[in-house]
This record gives C-alpha cells, structure tokens and sequence, in this order.
C-alpha cells in the first residue's frame, strides 16, 4: 500500500496526540493545537466558498503572525499553492510575483496594503482579497474582507479533496539571481520529507520544543519550521518584526528552547544592552544560516549561552530549504 506524503498530515498529527496544548503564541494569542487546527479548516472552506480550487494560488503579504502560520496548512490540503511574498520587495517586484504565478487571491496585512495596491490595477486574476492586522475601522487604501470575519463566518466542517504527494504545495519566488525573481515549486513530497531530515539533522527537538519565529516565515531560513515544529507538537512562538530586545525579553518569558538567527541578528542579540542580563537558560539551541558567520559571532555566543548548542546551517529555495547542518566551532 503506498501512503502518500502529503505535509498537511502533520497538523492531523498535531491535533490528534497534542489538541490541548499551546501550538501558537503571537502577541496576545495563545492558540492550542485543536483552536488552531479549528480556524485553518474554517479558512480553508472559506476559500472554497470564494471559488478557489485546487492548483490556484493564493498569495500573502504578511508579518510573522499566527495567520501566516495557519497558512501554512489551510492553503495546502485544500489543494491549492501557498504564495509568501518577501514583503521587502518593491511594489513592482510584488506585481510580477503576483502575474508570474497566476495568484487568484491575496491576504495582506492591512499595515502592507500599500505595498499592493499600485499592482491591483495590473491583476485582473485576483479575485479574491483578504485583511489581516491592524484596525479595520481605518482605511488601508485596499478592499478587501476582513480576515478574522471571514474564518468566524466559515463552516466548521472542511472535507479535502484527494491530493497527491506530487501536487505542489508551496510556492516561493528567490532574488537569488539576476533579473526578475523566480518560482520555485515544492511538492507535499518535498516538504514532508524535509520536516523529516530537518529533524533528523538538528536534533534537539521534541515536544517539549518552544520555536521562536525570529527569522520571517517567507524567508527560506524560516518557512520549513511550520512543518517539522508542528509535527512533533512544539509550540510557534510568533513576532511580527526582529527587536533585539523584544526578543531576549520573548525568549526568558516564554522559556524560549529553539531560535534561527542570521549573523546578522546575532551580532545585534549580542549588543542588546539587556542580553547579558537576561534569563535565556531555556534555549538548548541557535541555528545560525542565511551567510556566512563569523566565528566572533558564534564564540561569543557560546560563551554567553554554556548550555545551548550553537549551529549553523546552509540551505537554499530548491532544497526545501536545509541542505546541511553542522555545529559551529
């Protein structure tokens, strides 16, 4: 009998064994498992029931927040292909993204809204917009249904179509070359199979895990921990932007275990005037990627943190993204 690989099936896995714990923190929320896994079929047949099928595209402009996180799973099992936009691209850049790949819906946080809407007028296939974020009373300068109003008003109940384990589940666009940005499909296979090596190779982690989401979920050093974290129950620790002193503060009051930095952040982590301070004794371990680090950076880390395991990683758009892990000296 051949079982097919498809990701969605580590929400399933996740309500199941883990319904009452907490799967998402992001500001004021705090989400279980089962009130997560609630909301994301609320919004998947809220998708079906504004016509988008199976193959579509649906698009987000978003800060890290338990919205994107849920779109990690609502998209996919009904179907459809999940589009993260770099949301530090240009409004131009977004436009081509948005008619290269066909997206006939768009969530947008309301705060980005003015990245979009220069493009509406060149996208006649979007058909589709959802609000997210911020005050819906004001005026973001797009229409659009409110997020929120929309997974509220939805059925409970959302039966998936049949999908296969070659079915594209995610989309995303690398600027790692010259000229415009270009798509990089990855399959229910290739991600299922990455949650799995990605455990595999990083080690460390269980249930008992605490991720905290510093590196923006529609970067490639962020968006495999929507999988492997939700499939082994830990808890999606979410902050809309990096602070260096926001996190250390998230880090000692969430009791913080697994953090994915760029050198980048961690030379600001570092410089924090509270990090030397702080309570981070929880973390068991950094994973550093996205460049080349510096081994100032790493020591000093290390220094600072005896008991948490410092790591650093490579990875690119068409491998999923991790391609290798190694502790760092």
């Amino acid at each position: 009998m051949k079982v097919p690989l498809v990701v969605t099936e580590f929400l399933s896995r996740a309500r199941t064994l883990y319904p009452d714990a907490i799967g998402a923190v992001c500001q004021h929320e705090r989400l279980s498992y089962y009130e997560l896994a609630a909301r994301i079929d609320r919004f998947s047949a809220a998708l079906v029931a504004r016509g988008v099928g199976k193959g579509d595209v649906v698009a987000y402009l978003s800060f890290n927040c338990h919205r994107l996180l849920e779109a990690y799973y609502a998209v996919p099992q009904m179907g459809a292909i999940l589009l993260p936009i770099n949301i530090r691209l240009t409004s131009s850049d977004i436009s081509f993204i948005l008619r290269d790949a066909g997206a006939c819906a768009v969530v947008v946080d309301r705060a980005l809204a003015g990245l979009l809407k220069p493009a509406l007028s060149a996208l006649p296939d979007i058909r589709t917009i959802i609000l997210m974020g911020g005050d819906e009373a004001i005026d973001c300068g797009v229409a659009g249904e409110d997020y929120e109003a929309v997974v509220s008003a939805a059925p409970a109940d959302f039966s998936p179509p049949n999908i296969s384990e070659d079915d594209v589940a995610e989309l995303f666009y690398t600027s790692g070359t010259t000229a415009y940005p270009k798509g990089v499909a990855l399959t229910h296979r290739n991600l299922y199979l990455h949650a799995f090596y990605a455990l595999a190779g990083l080690c460390g982690y269980d249930d008992t895990c605490v991720q905290l989401h510093t590196i923006p979920l529609f970067h490639v050093n962020g968006w495999g921990t929507p999988h492997f974290v939700t499939l082994i129950g830990g808890r999606h620790v979410l902050l809309p932007k990096f602070d260096p002193e926001q996190v250390v503060a998230t880090i000692e009051r969430e009791r913080v275990t697994h953090v994915f930095l760029v050198p980048t952040m961690a030379a600001a982590l570092l410089a924090t005037p509270s990090f030397a301070s702080r309570d981070l004794s929880s973390l068991r371990r950094i994973k550093l990627g996205g460049a080349a680090t510096p081994p100032t950076i790493t020591r000093a880390l290390s220094e600072r943190l005896p008991d948490c395991r410092v790591t650093a990683g490579y990875g690119l758009s068409e491998t999923s993204p991790i391609l290798t892990a190694w502790a760092a000296a």
